[in-house]
C-alpha cells in the first residue's frame, strides 16, 4: 500500500495549526514542526503504509487557507547540508526568507528531504507528493514552481526536466548541474527559468549553472551567454528566450539573501503554465500491473538501460510512450502516476490516482493484438466482489475525451469472465477471458469541473473480479460555442482553468 501523510483542514475550523490525520490506525511518523512561529505539517511519502518513510517532507499551508480560492505551490529542494531523515533539517535558515514570503504572499511550500542526494527514486516520489498536494488542496495546477539551493539543483533540474509540461517556472540558486539528458533540456527551452549565483561562491563552481544555461540555450538554437572573467565586472544579468541568469560579485555560497529579493517573487508568481493540458488529438496510454513496458530507451536518462526507479514513461517498440506502473501502486489510494506523458512524449498535468484499491494481477498471457506485444500482459484486479476506482486528474475542466480500456485473463475455455467499467452514468461490459482484441470504449465523456474523470471497475455477470490492463485516453475537440448553446451546455465548462477544489469536493480520504 502507498500512503502519504496528511493533515485535516483545521483552518476550516478557524484554527491555524494542523492536526495529523491517522490512516489505518497508524498516526503520522513525525509531529508537526513549528519554526519561526509557523507550522509545517508532515507531508512524508510512505509507499508500503508501514511507517517506513521513503521520502520525508514538510508542507507549509497558508495560515488563512480558504479552499474556495486557488493558490500557487512552490517546491524547495535543499542542499547537501540538510540531507537526512529527521524531516526537520530542510526547514531551516537557508530557506527562511522563502518561508517568510510564503506567509506574506499566501502560497504553499513543499519541502522534501533527501537522505543521500536527489536520485531518480527520490525525484519520482517528490513528483507523486506534488500531485498529491495538488489534489488534496486548492492548488492551481498552472502555478507550480520549483526552486532549490546548491545540491538542490539536482532536484530542480531533475523534476523540472522530467515534468516540464506541468511546471510554470524554475528558480535554482547556486545550483549543482545535476543529471539532465538532452531530451529533457529540449523540454525546458522557452520555459521561464531564473538561475542565480555569486561569483565568489567557493563550493559550486561557475561551470554548473553556466553549462546548464548553455545546454538549454543550445537546444533552442541560441548562442551562450557571455561572462566576464573578473569580479569587478559583476553583478551581471543575462536573458534570452525566458532564460534569465544573474550573478553577483560577492555573497559566497548562500541562498537566503536571494530568497529575500522582491523581484524573484514578482517574476515567479507572475508565471502561469497552460501547456500542461492534454490538447485535442493528444493521447495518454497507461499500462497497469507490475511488469513494466519493456523500454527501447529510457526517457529519463537517454540510456540504453531503462531506469528501474522512475515509474514507466517508456516507449514501446514503435516509439509510443506508455505510462507504465510498477508493483504495489494498485493499492496506494493516492497518486499512482504523476504527470503522465503523451504517446509522443510530452509531459502533462494529468496524474492517475487510486481511490478504491486494486491488487496487482500477474500472469503470463499470449500477446494481445491492439498494441505492442509487451503491453497488457498483466494488470490490476479488484478485490473479491468489490469495486475499485481510478481517478484521472489534471484534465481540462469540462473537456471531452474518448477512453478505451483493455483487459485479459489467461483462462481455460470453460471459464468466462466479465469486467464492467463505469464513467459517470455510462456502463461498458467486456468479456476478458483470453481476450486478444476487444476493448471497452467510451466516446466523448466529459471531465468534471475539477478536471477529473472517474472510472469504476467491477466484476459482472457472475464474475468475482474486475480487471484492467490498459487505459487509453484521447482529448477530442471541444464543441463550438454555437453547439454549446444549442445543446444547453454552459460555456463556463469550457474554461481551461481549474476551479478551486474546496467548492465542490471534500478532502480526499
Amino acid at each position: 500500500h502507498m500512503r502519504r501523510h496528511r493533515s485535516t483542514l483545521a483552518t476550516l475550523l478557524g484554527l491555524s495549526v494542523f492536526v495529523p490525520l491517522a490512516y489505518g490506525g497508524t498516526s503520522t511518523s513525525q509531529p508537526n514542526l513549528t519554526y519561526n512561529g509557523r507550522s509545517y505539517q508532515d507531508w512524508s511519502y510512505d509507499f508500503q503504509d508501514n511507517g517506513s518513510i521513503e521520502l520525508p517532507g514538510r508542507l507549509y499551508t497558508p495560515v488563512n487557507y480558504d479552499p474556495t480560492k486557488s493558490y500557487p505551490l512552490v517546491v524547495f529542494f535543499h542542499g547537501s547540508g540538510q540531507q537526512g531523515t529527521n524531516n526537520t533539517s530542510q526547514v531551516n535558515g537557508p530557506v527562511a526568507n522563502l518561508l517568510s514570503r510564503a506567509a506574506q504572499e499566501n502560497f504553499f511550500v513543499y519541502m522534501p528531504q533527501a537522505s543521500s542526494g536527489w536520485g531518480n527514486a527520490v525525484l519520482e516520489n517528490t513528483a507523486l507528493q506534488i500531485a498529491n498536494a495538488q489534489r488534496r488542496y486548492s492548488i492551481d495546477s498552472e502555478r507550480l514552481y520549483l526552486t532549490g539551493f546548491s545540491l538542490g539543483g539536482f532536484g530542480v533540474w531533475g523534476v523540472g526536466g522530467m515534468n516540464a509540461g506541468a511546471v510554470a517556472a524554475l528558480a535554482p540558486i547556486a545550483p549543482s548541474m545535476g543529471r539532465l539528458a538532452d531530451i529533457n533540456a529540449k523540454e525546458l527551452v522557452g520555459k521561464p527559468i531564473w538561475i542565480f549565483r555569486n561569483f565568489d561562491d567557493p563550493q559550486v563552481g561557475s561551470s554548473h549553472p553556466r553549462n546548464r544555461a548553455r545546454q538549454i540555450l543550445r537546444e533552442g538554437g541560441l548562442a551562450n551567454f557571455s561572462y566576464p572573467s573578473t569580479a569587478a565586472s559583476y553583478p551581471i544579468y543575462r536573458e534570452q528566450n525566458n532564460l534569465r541568469y544573474s550573478e553577483n560579485a560577492t555573497g559566497g555560497h548562500a541562498s537566503n539573501p536571494t530568497y529575500g529579493r522582491d523581484d524573484l517573487y514578482e517574476w515567479m508568481l507572475a508565471q502561469k503554465n497552460t501547456a500542461g493540458y492534454l490538447a485535442a488529438g493528444e493521447t495518454l496510454r497507461f499500462d497497469f500491473g507490475s511488469q513494466q513496458v519493456a523500454a527501447v530507451t529510457s526517457i529519463e536518462t537517454s540510456s540504453s538501460t531503462p531506469s528501474d526507479s522512475y515509474t514507466g514513461r517508456r516507449p514501446d517498440s514503435s516509439g509510443k510512450i506508455w505510462n507504465s506502473t510498477a508493483s504495489g501502486f494498485s493499492s496506494n489510494k493516492d497518486a499512482a502516476f504523476a504527470f503522465a506523458r503523451t504517446t509522443e512524449g510530452r509531459s502533462t498535468f494529468v496524474s492517475l490516482f487510486v481511490k478504491d484499491a486494486f491488487t496487482d494481477y500477474n500472469r503470463t498471457a499470449s500477446p494481445q493484438t491492439l498494441f505492442d506485444a509487451n503491453i497488457g500482459r498483466d494488470g490490476w484486479r479488484t478485490p473479491s466482489n468489490q469495486s475499485s476506482t481510478i481517478v484521472l486528474d489534471g484534465l481540462t475542466p469540462g473537456g471531452l475525451y474518448d477512453v478505451e480500456i483493455f483487459a485479459s485473463t489467461e483462462q481455460t475455455t470453460a471459464d468466462v469472465r466479465f469486467s464492467q467499467y463505469q464513467i459517470g452514468d455510462e456502463l461498458r461490459t467486456l468479456e476478458i477471458s483470453a481476450n486478444r482484441e476487444n476493448a471497452a470504449l467510451f466516446k466523448q465523456v466529459a471531465a468534471n469541473e475539477l478536471g477529473e474523470l472517474t472510472l469504476v471497475v467491477t466484476g459482472t455477470n457472475g464474475s468475482t473480479y474486475g480487471h484492467i490492463g490498459t487505459l487509453t485516453i484521447t482529448a477530442i475537440p471541444e464543441p463550438s460555442a454555437a453547439l454549446a448553446v444549442m445543446t444547453g451546455a454552459s460555456l463556463l465548462c469550457l474554461t481551461r482553468r481549474r476551479k478551486p477544489r474546496g467548492t465542490t469536493k471534500a478532502p480526499a480520504k
